[in-house]
Protein backbone atom coordinates (compact mmCIF):
# COMPACT_ATOMS: atom_id res chain seq x y z
CA UNK A 1 0.00 0.00 0.00
CA UNK A 2 1.29 3.46 -0.97
CA UNK A 3 1.67 6.01 1.44
CA UNK A 4 -0.87 9.02 -0.13
CA UNK A 5 1.48 11.71 1.76
CA UNK A 6 4.63 10.02 -0.05
CA UNK A 7 3.50 9.72 -3.13
CA UNK A 8 3.78 11.89 -6.09
CA UNK A 9 0.83 14.14 -7.24
CA UNK A 10 0.13 16.14 -10.09
CA UNK A 11 0.17 20.09 -8.93
CA UNK A 12 -3.20 21.25 -8.70
CA UNK A 13 -4.19 23.74 -11.49
CA UNK A 14 -5.94 26.99 -10.59
CA UNK A 15 -9.68 27.78 -11.90
CA UNK A 16 -9.74 27.57 -16.32
CA UNK A 17 -10.50 31.47 -15.72
CA UNK A 18 -7.08 32.02 -13.93
CA UNK A 19 -5.16 28.91 -15.60
CA UNK A 20 -5.59 29.96 -19.46
CA UNK A 21 -5.88 33.84 -18.86
CA UNK A 22 -4.05 36.05 -20.83
CA UNK A 23 -1.18 38.37 -19.78
CA UNK A 24 -2.72 42.02 -19.17
CA UNK A 25 0.05 44.43 -19.53
CA UNK A 26 -0.15 47.34 -17.24
CA UNK A 27 2.91 49.59 -18.73
CA UNK A 28 6.19 49.91 -17.44
CA UNK A 29 9.61 49.09 -19.42
CA UNK A 30 10.31 46.12 -21.58
CA UNK A 31 13.59 45.54 -20.74
CA UNK A 32 14.42 42.68 -23.38
CA UNK A 33 12.64 45.44 -26.09
CA UNK A 34 15.01 48.27 -24.85
CA UNK A 35 18.03 45.92 -24.74
CA UNK A 36 17.51 44.45 -28.64
CA UNK A 37 16.88 48.75 -29.27
CA UNK A 38 20.00 49.00 -27.30
CA UNK A 39 18.62 51.45 -25.51
CA UNK A 40 19.58 52.33 -21.74
CA UNK A 41 16.32 51.95 -19.14
CA UNK A 42 17.67 54.53 -17.18
CA UNK A 43 17.34 56.94 -20.03
CA UNK A 44 13.72 56.22 -21.20
CA UNK A 45 11.11 58.32 -19.64
CA UNK A 46 8.29 55.98 -19.81
CA UNK A 47 4.60 57.42 -19.60
CA UNK A 48 2.73 54.30 -19.48
CA UNK A 49 2.47 54.19 -16.00
CA UNK A 50 1.49 57.78 -14.88
CA UNK A 51 4.28 58.17 -12.83
CA UNK A 52 6.52 61.82 -12.11
CA UNK A 53 9.60 61.06 -13.78
CA UNK A 54 11.13 63.88 -11.19
CA UNK A 55 9.97 62.19 -8.35
CA UNK A 56 7.60 63.37 -5.08
CA UNK A 57 7.11 66.85 -4.17
CA UNK A 58 9.52 68.51 -1.37
CA UNK A 59 5.79 68.33 0.50
CA UNK A 60 5.08 64.72 -0.14
CA UNK A 61 8.74 63.53 0.43
CA UNK A 62 8.35 65.42 3.97
CA UNK A 63 5.25 64.26 5.06
CA UNK A 64 6.11 60.52 4.01
CA UNK A 65 8.89 61.53 6.68
CA UNK A 66 6.83 61.69 9.50
CA UNK A 67 4.66 58.83 8.88
CA UNK A 68 5.57 56.21 11.12
CA UNK A 69 7.09 53.22 9.96
CA UNK A 70 6.50 50.88 13.20
CA UNK A 71 2.49 50.55 12.67
CA UNK A 72 0.00 49.86 10.61
CA UNK A 73 -1.73 52.50 9.17
CA UNK A 74 -5.32 53.14 9.76
CA UNK A 75 -6.79 49.95 7.87
CA UNK A 76 -10.32 52.03 7.12
CA UNK A 77 -8.34 55.22 5.72
CA UNK A 78 -11.00 56.97 8.29
CA UNK A 79 -9.14 59.72 8.38
CA UNK A 80 -8.77 60.62 4.87
CA UNK A 81 -12.30 59.20 3.48
CA UNK A 82 -13.76 61.96 5.96
CA UNK A 83 -11.85 64.77 4.03
CA UNK A 84 -12.36 62.97 0.65
CA UNK A 85 -16.10 62.93 1.90
CA UNK A 86 -16.34 66.40 3.14
CA UNK A 87 -14.67 67.71 -0.25
CA UNK A 88 -17.06 65.38 -2.37
CA UNK A 89 -20.56 66.07 -0.08
CA UNK A 90 -20.76 62.60 0.53
CA UNK A 91 -20.92 60.76 3.51
CA UNK A 92 -17.43 58.63 4.41
CA UNK A 93 -19.56 55.46 3.62
CA UNK A 94 -19.46 56.42 -0.20
CA UNK A 95 -15.86 56.85 -0.36
CA UNK A 96 -13.70 53.41 -1.06
CA UNK A 97 -9.98 53.94 -0.82
CA UNK A 98 -7.75 51.20 -2.50
CA UNK A 99 -3.88 50.69 -2.94
CA UNK A 100 -4.54 51.80 -6.55
CA UNK A 101 -7.14 51.28 -9.25
CA UNK A 102 -6.35 47.79 -10.37
CA UNK A 103 -7.04 46.86 -6.76
CA UNK A 104 -10.37 48.63 -6.66
CA UNK A 105 -11.36 47.03 -10.23
CA UNK A 106 -11.03 43.98 -9.01
CA UNK A 107 -12.81 44.29 -5.36
CA UNK A 108 -16.18 45.46 -8.12
CA UNK A 109 -15.35 42.37 -10.31
CA UNK A 110 -15.54 40.17 -7.11
CA UNK A 111 -18.18 41.51 -5.19
CA UNK A 112 -20.75 42.23 -7.96
CA UNK A 113 -19.75 39.30 -10.76
CA UNK A 114 -20.74 35.61 -11.05
CA UNK A 115 -19.64 32.96 -13.38
CA UNK A 116 -21.70 33.94 -16.61
CA UNK A 117 -22.20 37.39 -15.67
CA UNK A 118 -22.16 39.54 -19.16
CA UNK A 119 -19.55 42.66 -18.87
CA UNK A 120 -19.29 44.85 -21.24
CA UNK A 121 -15.48 46.89 -21.89
CA UNK A 122 -15.69 49.94 -23.95
CA UNK A 123 -12.11 49.52 -25.51
CA UNK A 124 -9.01 49.70 -26.58
CA UNK A 125 -8.07 50.68 -22.87
CA UNK A 126 -6.53 49.51 -19.80
CA UNK A 127 -6.17 45.51 -19.73
CA UNK A 128 -7.12 45.42 -16.13
CA UNK A 129 -11.03 46.02 -17.13
CA UNK A 130 -11.94 42.45 -19.40
CA UNK A 131 -9.44 40.28 -17.11
CA UNK A 132 -11.04 41.07 -13.87
CA UNK A 133 -14.23 40.39 -15.38
CA UNK A 134 -12.49 36.75 -17.03
CA UNK A 135 -11.23 36.04 -13.83
CA UNK A 136 -14.42 35.99 -12.24
CA UNK A 137 -15.59 34.08 -15.01
CA UNK A 138 -18.31 36.56 -16.79
CA UNK A 139 -18.65 37.04 -20.24
CA UNK A 140 -17.03 40.16 -21.78
CA UNK A 141 -18.11 41.65 -24.82
CA UNK A 142 -15.96 44.40 -26.45
CA UNK A 143 -16.89 46.90 -28.10
CA UNK A 144 -13.91 48.66 -29.94
CA UNK A 145 -13.53 52.50 -30.68
CA UNK A 146 -12.10 52.43 -34.40
CA UNK A 147 -8.85 54.79 -35.28
CA UNK A 148 -10.35 56.39 -38.13
CA UNK A 149 -13.13 58.04 -36.17
CA UNK A 150 -10.23 59.29 -33.71
CA UNK A 151 -11.29 56.60 -31.01
CA UNK A 152 -14.40 58.62 -29.98
CA UNK A 153 -17.17 56.63 -28.57
CA UNK A 154 -20.06 55.57 -30.60
CA UNK A 155 -22.59 56.55 -28.01
CA UNK A 156 -25.56 55.19 -30.36
CA UNK A 157 -23.86 51.84 -30.84
CA UNK A 158 -23.02 51.49 -27.40
CA UNK A 159 -26.46 52.65 -26.36
CA UNK A 160 -28.11 49.73 -28.70
CA UNK A 161 -25.15 47.42 -27.10
CA UNK A 162 -26.47 47.92 -23.55
CA UNK A 163 -29.89 47.35 -24.22
CA UNK A 164 -28.90 44.14 -26.25
CA UNK A 165 -26.54 42.84 -23.39
CA UNK A 166 -27.95 44.16 -19.98
CA UNK A 167 -24.69 43.58 -19.62
CA UNK A 168 -23.65 43.55 -14.93
CA UNK A 169 -21.14 45.65 -15.67
CA UNK A 170 -20.07 48.41 -17.89
CA UNK A 171 -16.41 49.40 -18.26
CA UNK A 172 -15.75 52.61 -19.35
CA UNK A 173 -12.57 54.82 -18.79
CA UNK A 174 -13.12 58.60 -18.96
CA UNK A 175 -10.75 59.94 -19.74
CA UNK A 176 -9.74 56.93 -22.00
CA UNK A 177 -6.29 55.54 -21.30
CA UNK A 178 -4.68 55.30 -24.41
CA UNK A 179 -6.95 56.83 -26.52
CA UNK A 180 -7.13 60.19 -24.69
CA UNK A 181 -10.84 60.45 -25.35
CA UNK A 182 -13.22 61.61 -23.36
CA UNK A 183 -16.89 60.69 -22.91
Amino acid sequence: MTDQFCSPRAAPLPRPEVYFASPVYHGGLDYVELEALQLIPEEVLDFSVNSNPFGPSPCVRQALASIPLDRYPDREALALRRVLAERLHVTPEHIVVSNGAAELFWLIAMAYLSVGDVVLVLSPTFGEYARVAHMQGARVHLWTARAEDGFVIAEEEVSHLLKQLRPRLLFICNPNNPTGTIL
